[in-house]
């Protein structure tokens, strides 16, 4: 009996530029759909939901919370408890929705994309309102990317099978937001797959020599996204005042203001080794060679830094969506919550001169197993099946 040849797969990605997590991921499973199978059997695509031209509704999106969030932290606690209200949510979703799904649409047809994979929840109204306008729903997928805090509007609207990252995730939308059991499906997080294994102590030993690190010394790295770690340079000061013998990474990111206060700082300690870097395209090898970090409490820095089995010290989180990923660190003992200078100094201090903490720390990130889920969810992306019926789409306004 002859072989039925499956038909070619044209799988779409869809984000939003409003972090790095959302392009990081959807880049992280189209590589790893690419690699596992053959151009002959599928073509990957990766669409900004936002139209090229719309600058004005670019810049409010991309850059709006995380403005809001860094400088007025009271203001953006108020706006986040609001939009946890449906009509809010509504007010939120509506003018992304009217202003994408032609673009959206237009690229669908072009491509004759076969399945959806959506990475923000302001895209989801758009999905829905193209089945509808065709009358003909193909398999879509949504991958929420908040790994423990997951905000309703992911919920909003809703339709599709929901891929989560954790129990605590599916817990949430299931019983808080009413979401089907059967609809969300767990699988472990989407992480750059350089982080599946850590780098062999000969490796380490070179690259710290390298950057100009002492390979016999404890090394501390702060890092904080794009935008570096928040109070940074405050942090910075207090450990050089406390006087551990550490030397210590400093990535600023693109914050030149950051970097320029850190600069200062490291200039009056000039007898300890402390680089200062900008962006970086090295954060693994870093992340590598330290045997303690300083992070805000970001979903890519927490995990990238716990599944290489790094102690962890966050010292900020954006009130809502990141609140989970400090809860779960301090919860597991997987490091501490300290927004205090001076007392994440003596901690770091504590930690270094002390090294069977530093131990009982690398214990509980080991229990945790905490595992990249790339290769899982580009499985599932492969082989899931629609499982919504056209009448739900019909019924969403």
């Amino acid at each position: 009996m002859a072989e039925v040849k499956r038909s070619k797969e044209r799988i779409l990605f869809l984000y939003l530029s409003t972090g790095a997590g959302h392009v990081s991921a959807a880049r992280a499973l189209a590589d790893a759909i690419r690699e596992r199978h053959g151009p002959d059997e599928v073509e990957v695509y990766l669409l900004d939901g936002i139209p090229r031209g719309n600058k004005f509704q670019r810049s409010i999106v991309e850059k709006g919370y995380m403005y809001m969030s860094a400088r007025f932290p009271l203001l953006w606690t108020g706006v986040y408890e609001l939009t946890r209200f449906p009509v809010v949510m509504h007010l939120q979703t509506a003018p992304m929705t009217n202003n994408s799904w032609k673009h959206i649409e237009r690229f669908i047809e072009e491509k004759q994309i076969t399945r959806i994979v959506v990475l923000h929840f302001l895209l989801i109204r758009s999905i829905a309102r193209i089945f509808r306008r065709r009358k003909k729903p193909m398999p879509a997928l949504t991958i929420v990317t908040d790994p423990f805090t997951v905000h309703p509007i992911w919920f909003f609207r809703q339709f599709m099978p929901v891929v989560v990252f954790s129990a605590m995730a599916k817990q949430v939308a299931c019983r808080r937001y009413g979401y089907p059991s059967e609809l969300v499906r767990i699988l472990p997080p989407v992480l750059n797959r350089k982080y599946n294994a850590t780098l062999d102590p000969d490796r380490v030993r070179e690259l710290k020599l390298q950057y100009g690190f002492d390979p016999a010394k404890k090394l501390l790295l702060m890092v904080g996204g794009g935008e570096g770690l928040p109070r940074g340079s405050l942090f910075l000061k207090a450990v050089r005042k406390q006087g551990t013998d550490v030397e210590i990474a400093f990535v600023c990111g693109k914050n030149d203001e950051l970097k320029r206060a850190a600069e200062r700082v490291a200039a009056k300690f000039p007898l300890t080794t402390t680089r200062i870097y900008g962006f970086v395209d090295f954060l693994y090898e870093l992340m590598n060679m330290a045997d303690l970090v300083v992070a805000k409490a970001g979903p890519a820095t927490v995990l990238e830094t716990l599944i290489l089995g790094k102690p962890l010290i966050l010292t900020k989180y954006i009130y809502g969506q990141e609140r989970g990923n400090m809860e779960y660190v301090v919860r597991n003992k997987l490091g501490y919550f300290i927004t205090d200078p001076e007392r994440l100094a003596r901690r770091v201090d504590r930690l270094i001169t002390n090294p069977g903490e530093l131990v009982a720390l690398d214990r509980h990130i080991q229990e945790t197993s905490i595992r990249n889920g790339t290769e899982a969810i580009a499985d599932y992306i492969m082989t899931f099946e629609a499982q919504y019926e056209y009448p739900t789409l019909i019924s969403m306004k």
